[in-house]
């Protein structure tokens, strides 16, 4: 029996194996029986110079490369032309477009443009699919002047065998993942909450020691956030810089050209008094009365970069802090899911929690937020952080008998600090009011003494945060409630956005049901950029698509709305948990609309609470009476796994694709080789 396991493990093994050889190297057995041929003739355009050696220099003029009077049936060219690579560490692409004159075609005709990569032999090599035999073919390399260049042809060549251990291994790791999670697993007849505790604890661990190491990797990936970041990025050093100097407002001074402005906060007036008087400024910070503030929250400051600079005297990198909160994160992700199974899903099965789980990590952007760690995404990622590990606290403090006063308090205290990171994402707050609403609206706990110990310390955390961040902002910028974000120096003049109701619709249309646009290239899908008709100034960046349209596990909150008359009683409370997260995640997304407005990162304030939403709506419906039934179960995880693998389908595709650092440009090396492994028909 216990061999019987491990058949289909090496069925798929065997599948993976056949799959790379004849699936994936599909066109080395399509042109295995051509027979290559040399030009006799290749004509050159004005623009290459022969160096009388073989190579040449390119000046200006025709770049074509012609292979004329042909007449031949063409199934497959090698094309390498080999330039001077100006940054030996990444790989050189040149577009070579391409015309044709076949049996059918007296005259030229276009096909696709093609890249050729300098790392990827594979891409020297196209087939063609002609009307009947090739007349003439010419190649347009999209080249600058450049020397020494060399150029190679062959016509109906054999493409080589492509072996790779790499791709060969991720599909049998898929294959092994999705038959060991099909609905008909063990995975799904073992509960969460009865594996030993010592082994549970090991399975926490390494999946909480292998997320953070994926983070580590993703927050070093992109040299653009890691070196040579642009100066405006550097505002958390100089903060830390000020505030040890006893100043709240950065050090550097506004030149005299500035503090003459009449309206600085106006982009196009701004830059027409610098560029007549030759002065600079910094960019996206806060100005106000003389001085330049910071406006980003400044508990990631006081956490990560304060410290860092007292005790070092250095300046800690963006990414190495933004890595440090989402460790937090994760803990506080881990220990709220954990805390949810122990309160209120007994029965939970591993299978279930771990689908469940990993969709609710992927949809939350954790992965798009560890690739972009940049000073934009810091006060998110730590706002996030303080909010679930305040949570987290909380449902400890809960207890069936009693509050325990210090989580209490803790959880006051993290739930507070993400006024500090990102204002809104103080409504966090609402879930505390859920989970302890029988006491809030309880007479008779007031009058006892350890109501009133609780009331004081859930108050004295937040009082004292409250008060410290007003002072801050007063000290800024006069107003205990004014953080400044209205004057900050980017491309528009906030102080007069305004809240104007006819922003709402285009924001629900594109944070919500906004369709994702797939293409047939690599990485198979595109950015979006709204058209509206709103007659006002509309601040958007290319977005991915609503969450709706591109995360189907969002669909799952939605049920939480219509459950109350189907559920157990014991499942009311995180139904009501999962209504209280949807309506956060609206209120986040309207007024991110309206302060802000459309930006990609900014999909990363709501998706954590709309997850959050589905996850506990599905573990609801998963452990109803109903879901006992084997037919109701089976479907069930067949949709969960539905959503997780769109979920990673998602993440790949827009890993790849960015509003602003491309891995393409960045990390042309990386970019490439997934390219070429991934679409192996190019």
């Amino acid at each position: 029996m216990s061999r019987k396991r491990f058949i289909p493990y090496l069925l798929f093994l065997a599948i993976s194996l056949l799959a790379e050889l004849f699936l994936f190297n599909y066109k080395h057995w399509q042109t295995i029986g051509n027979h290559e041929i040399i030009p006799e003739q290749i004509t050159l355009g004005d623009a290459y110079i022969s160096n009388g050696d073989g190579t040449y220099s390119s000046g200006e003029g025709d770049y074509s490369i012609a292979v004329p009077n042909l007449d031949l049936e063409l199934k497959s060219v090698y094309f390498h032309i080999t330039i001077p690579n100006e940054d030996p560490t990444l790989p050189t692409v040149t577009t070579i477009y391409q015309t044709v004159t076949d049996d059918g075609h007296s005259f030229e005709y276009g096909l696709p443009a093609k890249e050729l990569w300098s790392n990827q032999p594979k891409s020297c090599y196209y087939t063609y699919h002609l009307y009947g035999n090739c007349t003439g073919l010419r190649f347009l390399p999209d080249l600058e002047p450049c020397s020494p260049i060399s150029i190679e042809i062959r016509l109906n060549p054999v493409i080589p065998l492509s072996f790779s251990f790499l791709r060969m291994a991720g599909l049998y790791f898929v294959l092994c993942f999705l038959y060991l999670f099909r609905p008909a697993s063990s995975v799904y007849r073992i509960a969460y909450l009865r594996i030993p505790a010592p082994l549970r604890t090991a399975m926490l661990a390494f999946l909480f020691l292998a997320h953070i190491a994926v983070f580590w990797k993703l927050a070093g990936l992109d040299p653009s956030y890691t070196g040579g970041i642009p100066e405006h990025h550097r505002q958390y050093q100089k903060l830390a810089e000020a505030l040890r100097e006893g100043s709240v407002a950065l050090l550097e001074e506004p030149a005299e050209a500035f503090l003459t402005m009449t309206n600085p906060y106006d982009l196009d007036y701004r830059r027409d008094v610098l560029i007549r008087n030759n002065a600079t400024y910094l960019w996206d910070t806060a100005y106000f009365e003389g001085k330049y503030y910071v406006y980003f929250g400044v508990v990631p400051v006081l956490l990560f970069h304060f410290p860092y600079h007292v005790l070092t005297g250095g300046a800690l990198p963006n990414h190495i802090a933004v890595f440090f909160a989402l460790v937090l994160l994760l803990l506080g992700i881990l220990g709220t899911l954990h805390e949810f199974v122990k309160k209120w899903f007994p029965g939970l099965s591993l299978g279930t929690w771990f689908l469940t789980a990993e969709t609710f990590l992927l949809g939350s952007n954790l992965i798009y937020m560890a690739k972009r760690p940049d000073l934009y995404h810091l006060p998110i990622v730590t706002g996030l952080a303080m909010g679930m590990l305040g949570l987290f606290c909380f449902l400890r403090a809960d207890r069936n008998d009693r509050i325990s006063l210090k989580y209490l308090a803790a959880g006051a205290l993290l739930t507070a600090l993400t006024v500090g990171c990102r204002p809104q994402l103080i409504l966090f707050a609402v879930f505390p009011v859920i989970l302890f609403r029988k006491y809030l609206f309880s007479r008779d706990f007031y009058r006892k003494r350890e109501g009133r110990q609780a009331v004081v310390s859930a108050a004295v955390p937040v009082i004292l945060m409250a008060a410290f961040f007003m002072y801050y902002n007063y000290a800024r910028f006069g107003s205990v409630f004014d953080f400044g974000a209205s004057y900050n120096l980017t491309t528009n003049d906030m102080r007069y956005r305004g809240w104007v109701w006819g922003r709402i619709p285009l924001g629900l249309f594109v944070y919500l049901i906004q369709p994702m646009r797939l293409i047939t290239d690599f990485p198979f899908a595109e950015a979006l950029y709204t058209t509206t008709q709103y007659m006002g100034v509309t601040i958007q960046e290319y977005t991915p698509g609503g969450i709706l349209a591109t995360h189907l596990f969002a669909w799952a909150a939605v049920p939480a709305l219509f459950l109350k008359p189907h559920i157990d009683t014991g499942h009311r409370l995180p139904r009501a948990l999962s209504i209280s997260s949807l309506v956060a995640a609206f209120v986040i997304l309207v007024a991110d609309t309206e302060m802000s407005g459309l930006l990609w990162r900014y999909f990363n304030d709501f998706s954590l609470f709309v997850m959050l939403a589905a996850l506990l709506c599905v573990w609801i419906i998963a452990c109803t009476k109903k879901m006992t039934t084997p037919s109701t179960r089976k479907w069930l995880i067949t949709l969960l796994l539905i959503c997780f693998v769109t979920e990673v389908l998602f993440q790949g595709m827009f890993f790849f694709l960015d509003t602003g650092s491309s891995l393409m440009d960045t990390r042309s090396d990386l970019y490439s080789r997934v390219r070429y492994l991934i679409a192996f028909w190019l």
